[in-house]
């Protein structure tokens, strides 16, 4: 993920948690310094959150241009509040999520998860009306976690299995990573299975009992 900036330097540790936990590198780049969209067609990114607060011109020339030049980059873009004008025009350049200032952190997590839902549903090879209407509904709640998982050690293991994507890891391989016990570590890979951020396959070549396998889910980390 690619920060460009003019006022969230007050987020910057927050958000760069955030992204670190789902797997993601941040960097803040100010749009002063003149960082053209053709740079993002040759240098792709995940997702970029662009900073319209200040100078909004700035803002909206490099997210058409990005549009016309074809970047694949997801685009969340950041408003100043009561600037209804940008608004509309940040939402007929097709931008993922609009984060009005002032916002906090809960709200910017909430936008990277909905990313995450996006980026798996693209990765998919049929989609439902179900599923396409979820993607124009209203902004949803997020699903609590489960009565004893905490979000910070959830992080913990998605930061250990998308370390290394192209990696299966057993889950005594994050036991031995994360310092936690063998039962909790399955409860957070239960949960990210469910959760299609993992997917699971089972090692009938251990020469003992069989062994599940993690790792991330392509169309999350690819």
């Amino acid at each position: 993920m690619t920060v460009l900036k003019q006022g969230l330097a007050r987020l910057h540790t927050p958000m760069t948690d955030t992204i670190k936990g789902c797997g993601f590198i941040t960097d803040m780049i100010p749009l002063e310094e003149g960082i053209s969209a053709e740079y993002f067609v040759s240098h792709p990114v995940d997702l970029l959150l662009i900073d319209l607060c200040k100078n909004p011109r700035l803002g909206l020339s490099l997210l058409k241009q990005l549009r016309i030049l074809g970047a694949k980059s997801e685009i969340v873009a950041y408003i100043a509040e009561g600037d209804c004008d940008t608004l509309r025009r940040v939402l007929r350049l097709g931008v993922a999520d609009c984060l009005v200032d002032p916002f906090d952190t809960n709200r910017f997590e909430q936008a990277v998860e909905r990313f995450l839902r996006r980026k798996r549903l693209f990765a998919q090879k049929t989609v439902t009306q179900e599923q396409a209407d979820g993607l124009y509904s209203g902004l949803e709640k997020l699903p609590e976690l489960p009565k004893g998982l905490q979000k910070k050690t959830l992080n913990t293991i998605r930061a250990v299995l998308s370390s290394s994507p192209d990696t299966s890891f057993s889950c005594e391989d994050i036991v031995g990573t994360v310092n936690l016990s063998r039962i909790t570590v399955r409860r957070y890979l239960s949960y990210l299975r469910q959760a299609g951020e993992v997917t699971e396959a089972v090692n009938y070549r251990t020469g003992g009992r069989p062994c599940s396998l993690y790792r991330c889910n392509p169309g999350v980390f690819a």
